[in-house]
């Protein structure tokens, strides 16, 4: 369920919530968004054996944190491309962090 927090509940009754904080304005194109974090997490949970539900809180937190970046820098005038051009500087930090080549 979508709001100010998150809510899930996977389909072995776990649940939970996130908190990231997100932009203060909800713009067209964030589902989209959403569909694609989904598609790239689920990708990446397969290579990492991490579970779906996992790869779909995961999702969730992306989108809240590309939206509180790009309205952090746009204001209220921020659109779906504004999220968009977040993501490359935000997936390098998460695979710097998670999926380090040492």
């Amino acid at each position: 369920m979508k709001g100010e927090k998150d809510y899930y509940r996977t389909v072995d009754d776990h649940s939970g919530e996130i908190d990231e904080k997100a932009g203060l304005r909800r713009c067209g194109g964030q589902g989209d968004i959403l569909a694609g974090a989904l598609g790239t997490t689920l990708h990446w949970a397969k290579l990492v054996n991490v579970s779906i539900a996992e790869a779909c809180v995961a999702s969730s937190f992306l989108v809240r944190y590309l939206s509180n970046k790009a309205f952090e820098k746009i204001g209220r005038s921020v659109e779906a491309p504004d999220m968009i051009s977040e993501i490359p500087d935000t997936l390098r930090n998460i695979e710097r962090v998670y999926f380090r080549h040492d």
